[in-house]
């Protein structure tokens, strides 16, 4: 049957390849695909999407194994993201890894960057008390994190002249500033 029909379906794909107007990507790959027989073409886009779904399946699985079958309560993962990120962001405008406290009267965050954390949380509607995420954060900073990052093109390409670039502020440079500031 298939013998058949493939020809068949093929003679169609090829007659109607020329009604497939050529104005985007994916159009161009539908009317190539039914030049050369949609039947065949369409054979190996589902192997290959096979493929791809296999892969992922496997990728999920190990995420799977990783993150969620762990023998205790698993961390929260987003929270300790924002921590790592932020903890970055400190080492490299600081130049030391940034510290981890809480007040031993009221246990509310006592260090700048446990306080920006705290504040981060609260804008991000995270659950989670910002230590915990912050001490395993401030655990992985590295060397490499206590350097700002090195533009190239700083010294005016080799004129001796530095470039001028506008300053950009964005909400973790607001939350920095914030939290050195004394809370009420």
């Amino acid at each position: 049957m298939l013998e058949n029909l493939c020809p068949r379906i093929d003679r169609k794909c090829r007659e109607n390849a020329t009604k497939i107007p050529v104005d985007s990507a994916s159009s161009l790959i539908r009317r190539n695909a039914a030049s050369v027989g949609g039947t065949h073409a369409f054979l190996w886009l589902l192997i290959d999407m096979e493929e791809s779904f296999s892969a992922r399946l496997k990728e999920l699985d190990e995420q799977e194994e990783r993150f969620w079958n762990v023998k205790h309560r698993a961390p929260d993962y987003f929270a300790r993201e924002i921590a790592l990120r932020l903890a970055r962001l400190f080492a490299r405008e600081i130049g030391q890894k940034p510290t981890v406290a809480t007040s031993g009267i009221d246990g509310k965050p006592s260090t700048s960057f446990t306080r920006a954390l705290a504040k981060t949380f609260d804008v991000l509607d995270v659950a989670t008390k910002p230590r915990s995420a912050a001490e395993w954060a401030v655990n992985q900073i590295t060397e490499g994190d206590l350097s700002p990052p090195r533009k190239p093109f700083s010294r005016g390409v080799g004129l001796g002249m530095p470039v001028q670039t506008p300053a950009t502020r964005n909400v973790l440079a607001d939350l920095v500033d914030a939290s050195k500031r004394p809370s009420n």
